[in-house]
């Protein structure tokens, strides 16, 4: 999952460098808003089936069941996808018009393909066959960036969203194919698979409100920028939110699998071992996001400089604040899914809810008062209760953090680094490139250093992953 990350960042850190410079400003601000509204209503058409798929599969393994399971998804996704593409169309002719509402209209041809992408991916998600699922997420990401840069070149912003649409229907061809190739082979009939609709659905409505809530708390501040502000601030904030979630690399390949692998244990009563792996999990992906958010913030307006231009400074100050909500949100999305498995879904999802009216609360009265300074103030807050309403939720399940003393111990590895780091950085005076060619690895050994003084890492900490790099290369 981590590799396939990497992949994926990689076309990321690749791609919106390379848009920004194919778009002008004000069509990349218009680009911004309109994905916003899409990963709102893809997420509305999927309706919560990627998670339903994961863990219904997880939770059973007779062969013939997951088959069932996953091609009652394939009838489920596929209705949604023709009814979310009539309501995208309604959206887009009610609320919108010009531009917007065409490229809307487009997107929403995509809706069908992402639904029966997304499901083949659950669907060897919940089997723990994760080398599939992260093709299939890779691929996507790779038609679209050579589709969407390609055709960007000559149509401008039509051929960036043409080409989304084409990734979501190659991934869901090669997904599809993969299925039919690797699950049981059984004589399927519309009576044999129809009982599998209602928990299908039914976990994933549940989900769905909560995951919608999640996906609107990323993008309502790009679509309240975009109304009260206009199209160029929103492509400034939209180039500080880029490198922000990007940090989220490993978090979001850690959260992926958390999800069916806590199902697994738990309908196995095993506690004990929900409580080890994500101990672990937790503790590497905060040093993980420590050394990664606290690293961006010190070389924020060089990065800025280099992967945008200077056409873009604008966005250092707001990428400085978000990423202390990043980290906050990143922590939180490694534990949550064990919640949601483990019977406090509803819980979870009514957080992620109230986090989003307070969230779309802050940003009325913060954007036309600090411009885009202000939606990032409020966003990075909002992020940050994320996981303070996560941890008292979590106080009260089944579940326990196995190392009480780490939380202290991160915090104060975090203090030494920005304390070693951020003035070290100032000090240094190079041109962008350079210097983000310098400094990282002087973070690196800060970091290192800090965390060996505080303890969060330990000797065997450091002998684990020697471990596993000597692993890596004897296995080849």
């Amino acid at each position: 999952m981590v590799v396939g990350r990497v992949a994926i960042l990689a076309f990321g850190l690749l791609f919106s460098p390379l848009l920004v410079r194919v778009l002008s400003k004000e069509e990349y601000g218009i680009f911004a808003a309109v994905i916003a509204i899409f990963s709102i209503m893809e997420l509305v058409s999927n309706a919560g089936l990627f998670d339903s798929v994961r863990k219904h599969m997880a939770s059973s393994s007779d062969g013939r069941d997951q088959t069932d399971i996953v091609y009652a998804s394939y009838l489920l996704g596929l209705v949604y996808g023709v009814l979310s593409l009539v309501l995208i169309v309604a959206v887009a002719v009610s609320f919108l018009s010009g531009q917007r509402s065409e490229l809307l209209i487009i997107l929403g041809v995509a809706m069908i393909g992402n639904n029966i992408y997304r499901i083949s991916r659950s669907a060897f998600h919940g089997r723990q066959q994760e080398q599939y699922a992260i093709f299939f997420n890779v691929l996507q990401n790779a038609v679209y960036f050579v589709a969407g840069l390609g055709l960007g070149l000559f149509f401008g912003v039509f051929g960036v969203i043409v080409g989304n649409v084409l990734s979501f229907y190659a991934a869901a061809i090669v997904g599809t194919v993969y299925v039919n190739r690797h699950f049981e082979k059984v004589s399927l009939q519309f009576d044999r698979v129809k009982h599998r609709f209602r928990p299908l659905a039914t976990y994933g409505a549940t989900q769905m409100v909560g995951g919608v809530a999640v996906v609107i708390l990323y993008k309502v501040d790009i679509l309240l920028i975009n109304y009260f502000l206009g199209a160029t601030e929103t492509a400034s904030y939209q180039a500080a939110i880029i490198p922000a979630e990007f940090v989220w690399f490993i978090p979001s390949a850690v959260q992926t699998v958390v999800l069916q692998n806590v199902a697994t244990h738990w309908s196995n009563d095993d506690v004990k071992q929900i409580d080890r792996n994500l101990t672990a999990a937790v503790k590497w992906s905060a040093l993980f996001l420590i050394l990664v958010c606290v690293g961006l913030f010190g070389l924020a307006e060089p990065f800025i400089t280099l992967y945008y231009g200077e056409n873009y400074l604008d966005s250092v100050a707001p990428l400085q604040i978000l990423l202390l909500g990043t980290f906050f949100f990143g922590v939180a999305r490694i534990f949550i899914p064990a919640l949601q498995a483990t019977g406090w879904i509803r819980y979870t999802e009514s957080l992620h809810v109230i986090v989003l009216v307070l969230n779309v609360a802050l940003n009325v009265v913060m954007i036309p008062m600090y411009g885009i300074t202000g939606a990032a103030v409020a966003t990075s807050a909002s992020y940050s209760l994320v996981l303070f309403g996560g941890l008292v939720i979590w106080h009260r399940s089944a579940m326990s953090f196995r190392s009480r003393s780490f939380p202290l111990r991160a915090g104060a590895t975090a203090a030494l680094f920005v304390a070693g780091y951020v003035p070290l950085v100032s000090w240094i005076q190079l041109p962008p490139l350079p210097k983000l060619l310098v400094c990282p690895p002087l973070g690196l050994v800060l970091f290192l250093l800090a965390a060996t003084i505080t303890g969060a890492l330990t000797r065997e900490d450091y002998r684990l992953v020697w471990s596993k790099v000597r692993g890596a290369i004897d296995s080849r």
